[in-house]
């Protein structure tokens, strides 16, 4: 699922009750257009086969295995986001924080035009740099989507396969390679390649959280884009009204009129094909119509009272048509709309059922007088229970009131396993048939009311699209069901694998049903593709309890370069070469610097992650620590090949969603966790000892941060999400018992980090996550007395959130703290700061570490992925390049300047080990060639000077040496010649007593064999042979080969040849 970028807002249930319109009970015919129920019906019932081990090991897991590694947990993921951004995160007392705050926009418009006149430092050329507001005259816009100078130099590195929460997707209908992306917390993106790349288009807006997507019909330049996320989950990310390009996405401006409370949640929005001067919207307060593209707006529907609306539907084809809306949200009373497509039409209610929740609405492309609705349920009822399907209604009437039938109820307790499966739609069914599949006990976990897609085949009316937590097809009008999608099934493995959570579906423009039957779908996993929307589904038991159906729906991955992905935390490992970190619902994962692929090491939510190499080069037993949520921390000692749980020993509560823990880095057997206790480790989570009294902490709020110091493990501090801190210089003798030293409050808000200075015991600094107070303090005591360490004027950090925070360890004076618009650095210990990430998007970075040596910072940010700049200390840059032609086994050694010497085993990238300094020379040359078998390897773009960025572009070029095979003719006759072939093929005609060779060169530790292709003319009486004429190149020319030639008169004397 997903946090946000830089803005929340808070879960209202309001209940409200519409006049409920009455539904008949008759069913829609079943078959489809041409009569039958078609191919891939017929098709159901295949299954390909027995469960696979590792999907028999999930099932036979059961609950245990599916709670850590499922999809996520959308309530409680955001719910921690942003209430720990909303000062004292109160986790036990009497005033504990319930609910959801709300994070406005507005907060963070004070900082963004304070960031404009701050000065700007590049710590990848260690240099100053004038502020924005110095080099442009141009007013402030927090909306500006042109980004600013880039003076560092950053890089992202993905994980470019993985994608974020996305809710909304266009395909261009003139050009469909043409693509738009809406990422929840990564903005505007766009491909131009069918999706399989992207970019980025709005880094720099103060808003990323765009929900809705609509082109002006017949004009794909013009598009508008709804921000604010208000489906009725507790992460919801408030927005900042409708923004619109006219331009295929270039630029964007924000609508005036939609700056305002009406258009916090702009959820979907409608161009009508009749007038494109007229646009709807489905926002938290109802709908809106303008009738000058976006400049004006009235009020249609109010539905501030049951949350607002969420979706549109309109007709496209014809001189007039309705538009549908759908109304309520979470718990509140759902209800759908329809009114004419006009500029003075007050739709009015036509499905509003008792106990309907959030509803979605399609209309069949081939048969528009064809309306479905899927309705969450928003009350226990019956069936799968709250936020489960509350039922599929289809109107062939073009949705007017009264003609809806119900053809899937599902708010009704199902008579047998057929009728459960198809009651599942907005549940995640593997897991709700646990029992029935033969594993665990089943349970319903219902998400109608943040996972709710509907879409309806371009060509059929009867084949229907539903998106949950998996996607679903139905053949027959709704009325049976089968999972088009596993999002249990391993990815990249299983072609049947989708991420959980659908929020969109979306056909090709030139869809037909038979040579393009592309569909595209939309989940917290970024974008997906089948190129088969008419696949077999999975209706069976056996089938969705993992063994699928043949030649079923298979799934493409669209994410490459859609970096939308949210880290809690990373690791980076020594050589900063390779990381890692948890993610918002996307597990743990791992990239290394020779792609921006990531893999995945655990599934669910990610959290804090560790790793100890072991000071060796073996990979295979590295050390790494990763959790999911709460009290979860798990250790592999294979490298990540496995995990298993370290954590069972701990006892207590008050764990936070996101749990810290740390590695101290001068000893890295020593870990540290907690809750509302401090627990220890000495020996890497075999076993642990509480260092504290039970709920022996300060305050009234849990353990948010640690930092332990790597020159003396007794040295740890801990802040607390309630603003409360401890320290201790003793921590490793520390008893079971009491408190520690501290229990002050450092600041009214959530110590989001704390950071030991590597080279002095004394110095600290912390974060604050809160607004409108300082957000950075720094300790010289050793964490017995804290100050605000922000400094002041220009030269101030903005007071927002503060995430993370990291010192230097080759330059004590420079820190860096990550916030939720970037990355600021301080070359003074604190007093003053700078703007240091003008070269990524403004988006929250949540953890900021460095290499072992000093040398790189990355930024793992939640929106955006991970981004690394260098560090100089002073400057220096690496020297490297590509070897290609090296044989198998073979070796070559490289030098550069003389000294540094790198033995390259195989082709591919090398990195010399010694960096260069800035502006120093490089000369890499060839000290060592290979020998086995002989090469020769030449070096283009091997010298120069460093001037600021790295040398990556060292091309080392070998090829295997060539010699001659030749040797000496003796004896043959004067005006005769004979001919010699080599290896059959390669032939010399030889006149002359005198040295030869071949004229075709053979590599080194080939074969060659000499023969005589032809004697002398008969005239001449002569016949030659070969002595030596055959073996094995070794590194040299061949001229032993020998041709003798003798007079025929001279062998009538002799007994044979020589």
């Amino acid at each position: 699922m997903s946090k946000l970028s830089v803005c929340g807002w808070v879960l209202v249930v309001v209940l409200g009750v519409f006049g409920s319109t009455a539904v008949r009970a008759e069913q829609a015919p079943a078959a489809g257009a041409d009569g039958s129920r078609g191919q891939a019906s017929e098709a159901r019932s295949e299954s390909s086969g027995a469960l696979t081990p590792s999907r028999r090991a999930r099932l036979e897991a059961g609950d245990a295995e599916f709670s850590e590694e499922r999809f996520g947990d959308p309530d409680l993921a955001e719910q921690f986001y942003v209430n720990s951004r909303l000062g004292p995160l109160r986790t036990r007392g009497p005033n504990p924080t319930v609910g959801t705050g709300t994070i406005s926009p507005d907060l963070y418009f004070p900082a963004l035009k304070h960031i404009r006149s701050m000065p700007r430092f590049s710590s990848a050329r260690n240099a100053p740099y004038p502020s924005l507001a110095a080099r442009s005259a141009a007013p402030f816009d927090p909306f500006a989507a042109t980004p600013p100078e880039a003076v560092g130099t950053w890089t992202n590195l993905g994980p470019s396969n993985q994608g974020g929460r996305t809710r909304a997707l266009l395909i261009d209908p003139v050009n469909p390679s043409i693509l738009y992306a809406g990422g929840v917390a990564g903005g505007m993106w766009k491909s131009t390649d069918g999706g399989a790349s992207w970019s980025a288009l709005t880094d720099q807006m103060a808003n990323l959280a765009v929900v809705s997507l609509a082109f002006e019909p017949g004009n794909s330049n013009v598009i508008y884009a709804g921000t604010g996320e208000g489906f009725g989950n507790s992460d919801a990310i408030r927005g900042a009204g409708i923004f619109k390009s006219a331009d295929a996405g270039a630029s964007w401006s924000q609508l005036a009129s939609t700056n305002n409370s009406n258009f916090y949640y702009s959820m979907k929005i409608g161009v009508s094909p009749r007038n494109t001067q007229r646009v709807w919207a489905a926002t938290g307060t109802g709908i809106f119509r303008s009738l000058d593209a976006g400049s004006s707006w009235t009020q249609v529907i109010d539905a501030s009272a049951v949350g607002g609306c969420n979706d549109i539907a309109m007709q496209n084809q014809g001189a007039s048509g309705f538009v549908f809306v759908a109304c309520g949200r979470a718990t509140s009373q759902g209800t759908v709309y329809r009114g004419d497509d006009t500029d003075t039409s007050t739709p009015t209610s036509v499905l509003s059922l008792s106990g309907q929740g959030r509803s979605s609405i399609a209309i069949a492309p081939s048969d528009e007088s064809v309306v479905y609705v899927m309705a969450s349920q928003r009350n226990a009822g019956g069936g799968p229970g709250t936020y489960g399907l509350h039922g599929i209604y289809r109107s062939a009437s073009n949705g007017a009131s009264g003609s809806f039938v119900t053809q899937r109820q599902g708010n009704v307790a199902p008579a047998n396993t057929a009728q459960k499966i198809n009651q599942l739609l907005l549940s995640n069914p593997v897991i709700a048939l646990l029992t029935e599949c033969g594993f665990g006990s089943s349970s319903f976990l219902n998400q109608g009311w943040y996972d709710n897609a509907l879409a309806v085949d371009p060509l059929d009316p009867n084949i229907v699209w539903a998106g949950g937590v998996d996607l679903w097809r139905s053949d027959n009008a709704g009325v049976d069901w089968g999972t088009a999608s596993y999002w249990w099934f391993d990815k990249g493995i299983d072609p049947e694998y989708h991420h959980a959570d659908q929020h969109g579906i979306v056909f090709h423009p030139q869809y037909n049903g038979t040579s393009n039957r592309i569909v595209f779908a939309t989940s917290d996993g970024g974008v997906e593709r089948t190129d088969n929307a008419r696949a077999p589904v999975n209706t069976t038991l056996a089938q969705i309890c993992g063994s699928p159906v043949s030649n079923g729906t298979a799934w493409i991955d669209r994410n490459t370069g859609y970096v939308t992905s949210q880290f809690y935390d990373g690791a980076v490992y020594p050589n900063g070469m390779t990381y890692f970190g948890g993610l918002q619902d996307n597990g743990t994962q791992r990239g290394n610097s020779s792609s921006s692929d990531w893999s995945t090491l655990i599934g669910g939510d990610g959290g804090y992650a560790a790793v100890n190499t072991l000071g060796d080069s073996d990979p295979a037993n590295d050390v790494l620590f990763a959790e999911n949520t709460g009290k979860s921390l798990q250790r592999s000692t294979n490298g990540g090949a496995t995990f298993s749980s370290v954590s069972g020993a701990i006892t207590g509560t008050g764990f936070l969603f996101i749990a810290p823990f740390a590695m101290n880095e001068g000893n890295r057997q020593q870990i540290w966790t907690g809750g509302f206790d401090i627990w220890r480790s000495t020996n890497q989570g075999t076993s642990w000892a509480r260092a504290t009294g039970s709920s022996g902490t300060c305050g009234n709020g849990s353990i948010s941060a640690f930092a332990t110091h790597p020159l003396d493990g007794n040295r740890v501090l801990i802040g607390m999400s309630d603003g409360c801190f401890h320290y201790n210089t003793a921590a490793l003798s520390a008893p079971n018992t009491g408190t520690w030293p501290g229990g002050g409050t450092l600041a009214s808000g959530f110590i989001s980090s704390m950071a030991w200075d590597p080279n002095d015991v004394n110095v600290a600094y912390a974060t604050v996550s809160a607004f409108g107070i300082p957000s950075v303090y720094k300790t010289t005591t050793g964490g017995v007395g804290w100050s605000p360490s922000v400094g002041s004027g220009p030269t101030s950090i903005p007071q927002i959130p503060a995430l993370s925070v990291v010192v230097n360890p080759n330059d004590s004076q420079q820190v860096f703290v990550g916030t939720d618009l970037g990355v600021f650095t301080s070359t003074d210990g604190g007093v003053n700061w700078n703007v240091e990430n003008s070269g990524f998007a403004r988006t929250p970075v949540e953890a900021l570490k460095v290499d072992q040596n000093g040398t790189r910072l990355f930024a793992f940010t939640h929106g955006r992925g991970v981004w690394s700049t260098r560090i100089c200390n002073p400057c220096l840059n690496s020297v490297g390049g590509t070897v290609n032609g090296l044989a198998p086994g073979n070796t070559v050694t490289l030098r550069n300047n003389g000294g540094d010497d790198l033995l390259v085993p195989d082709d591919g990238n090398f990195l010399f080990p010694a960096p260069v300094i800035d502006g120093s020379p490089y000369a890499v040359t060839v000290f060592a060639q290979p020998t086995t078998p002989s090469q020769t390897c030449l070096v283009s773009n091997g010298s120069g000077t460093i001037a600021g960025v790295d040398i990556a572009d060292v091309a080392v070029a070998c090829s295997i040496n060539t010699y001659l095979v030749g040797g000496t003719v003796a004896g043959l006759a004067a005006g005769a010649s004979v001919s010699v072939q080599n290896n059959g093929g390669d032939t010399r005609v030889l006149s002359t007593n005198a040295a030869f060779d071949f004229p075709t060169a053979l590599p080194d530790e080939s074969s060659y064999a000499v023969t005589i292709s032809a004697q002398p003319a008969a005239g001449f009486q002569q016949v030659c042979w070969v002595n030596r004429g055959s073996g094995v190149l070794a590194g040299a020319n061949i001229s032993s080969v020998r041709i003798q030639c003798v007079d025929l008169s001279d062998l009538i004397f002799r007994d044979g040849f020589d």
